[in-house]
């Protein structure tokens, strides 16, 4: 399981930002897809198990289950998806040069 970033959460009223937090999130790409992954992009495939927002850019804590939405979910296991296909692929290009 690796932490991934995400883009931030930005909060406006009237055009204005009021709130910004960064977000960070956990989670895992089930083994089974990951041999049979072809479409990037697909979040079914990937798992979030742990996000954390940051407001002042050093303090991070769990993001409130009411900022949670299906949408935000749906996006960050796509980017999840996408991060853990490059990071196979670079375990295994390192792997394969270790071998060589």
């Amino acid at each position: 399981m690796r932490w991934h970033d995400a883009p931030p959460i930005v909060s406006t009223v009237d055009g204005d930002t009021i709130a910004k937090w960064s977000l960070r999130f956990s989670g895992i790409m089930h083994p089974a897809v990951r041999r049979t992954q072809t479409d990037p992009g697909q979040p079914a495939e990937f798992e979030v198990y742990s996000i954390e927002a940051c407001k002042d850019g050093e303090h991070w804590s769990a993001l409130p289950e009411a900022m949670l939405t299906p949408e935000l979910y749906a996006a960050l296991a796509r980017i999840g998806t996408d991060a853990e296909a490059g990071a196979v692929e670079r375990e295994q290009a390192a792997a394969r040069e270790v071998l060589e």
